[in-house]
């Protein structure tokens, strides 16, 4: 996104780099399958859930949900193949490929 302002007369135009923003702790419930994760975030003004997901086998999945109330914004995330036990992994994995994917939107 650029962004222009006036400045002495001239119009100065800069690049405004987004990033994503962590809003809250990870909510992690992993008592039962499947186990979940979220994490609320925020990227420019718009907030959204990254959703994490294991089932009774592996791999984890993700998912980045609108918050604003499209329902139709269900994003699946494509992350490399994590087991149960690399839970934190797949949450690095998971932000790093959710905000690529938002900075294309």
């Amino acid at each position: 996104m650029k962004h222009t302002e006036l400045q002495y007369n001239k119009v100065v135009t800069e690049e405004v780099e987004h990033t994503l923003e962590i809003l809250d702790d990870w909510n992690d419930c992993l008592m039962w399958c499947p186990s979940q994760c979220f994490l609320p975030v925020r990227y420019k003004n718009d907030e959204y859930v990254l959703y994490l997901r294991w089932r009774h086998n592996d791999p984890w999945e993700a998912s980045l949900i609108d918050k604003n109330g499209d329902e139709d914004f269900w994003i699946e995330l494509t992350i490399p193949f994590f087991t149960a036990t690399q839970l934190e992994e797949c949450k690095e994995a998971a932000l790093k490929t959710a905000e690529k994917i938002l900075r294309t939107l």
